[in-house]
């Protein structure tokens, strides 16, 4: 799966598109989730670089600014763990978003080598927590003071049944 395939799949309003990722892109970005907050620029722009060279990234962008990147890193074989950093501007996009992350999903799944997709959500932050449940993820349990700032964080997870 390529970041471009999005364009393709997903009806997008004028002026979105899905690019493949790029570290500028996360310097772009007014993020105000307290997890990211926690570290300073450049320790997330290094985290994303990560990030990117060991699995999927993707960046959307509205009218050529970055709004949210998202994407995954490989674990181990058969297991990716996902994130997303998203622009409060962003969330107004919440139909497309929830369109492009059950895509995602599905793309990601027709791979016969993954069988399991997880994320972690701050159990503080409803609306992300409904979000990922909207998409297919369950929750598994709390990961209690997971966050930089001692904050829980619900594990969650799609499993792909045989």
């Amino acid at each position: 799966m390529k970041a471009l395939d999005f364009n393709f799949f997903v009806n997008l309003p004028p002026g979105i598109v899905f690019v493949p990722f790029l570290p500028e892109h996360a310097s772009r970005l007014t993020v105000e989730q307290p997890e990211v907050l926690a570290f300073g620029p450049a320790d997330v722009g290094e985290l994303l670089r990560y990030q990117a060279a060991n699995g999927l990234a993707v960046t959307i962008l509205n009218r050529g600014k970055p709004i949210a990147v998202f994407g995954t890193v490989n674990i181990w074989a058969g297991v990716e763990e996902g994130w997303f950093l998203l622009e409060e501007e962003f969330r107004e996009y919440r139909y497309l978003m929830t369109r492009a992350g059950k895509l995602f999903v599905r793309l990601k799944f027709q791979d016969d080598s993954l069988h399991r997709l997880q994320i972690t959500v701050r159990c503080d932050d409803n609306r992300a927590f409904k979000w990922a449940k909207a998409i297919g993820f369950q929750q598994e349990g709390v990961m209690r003071k997971y966050g930089p700032d001692g904050s829980d964080f619900y594990i969650m997870a799609i499993v792909k049944e045989s």
